[in-house]
């Protein structure tokens, strides 16, 4: 079989919120939605140097509502190569190195991480469906 013939991909969606960190210091509201503006392009532009270095990633995008600040919603999307539980685990530590290079924290592992960290995640919802 040819290399890329007959592979089977999954398209994952994350639908997460991310905030200021509460003890972040942030001058005012224009100042912290300005902050987590940045960071979120911050994130993109990691997610698109690791499709460099995983070639199991691909078309990486991000989407943002400011409306509901201090709680942004943020909506990510990767295809990854493979399906299920093998492709979600491929896709979350992506996402998550995105984040964390860009100064993000994610819930569960890192509450107590080093006070650089000045926007913080909660994951609402994810999605999988086989391409």
């Amino acid at each position: 079989m040819l290399e890329g013939i007959g592979m089977m991909q999954t398209a994952i969606t994350w639908s997460l919120t991310v905030s200021p960190k509460e003890d972040s210091q942030q001058e005012s509201e224009e100042a912290a939605r300005k902050y987590i503006e940045n960071h979120l392009d911050q994130v993109m532009n990691e997610l698109l140097k690791l499709e460099v270095c995983n070639p199991d990633v691909h078309d990486s995008a991000l989407s943002v509502d400011l409306g509901t600040f201090p709680h942004a919603k943020v909506e990510v999307e990767l295809l990854v190569d493979g399906v299920g539980a093998e492709a979600h685990a491929k896709g979350q530590a992506v996402l998550r190195t995105a984040i964390h290079s860009a100064g993000g924290s994610t819930p569960s592992e890192d509450w107590d991480a080093p006070s650089k960290i000045n926007a913080v995640y909660e994951v609402l919802h994810v999605e999988l469906a086989p391409v």
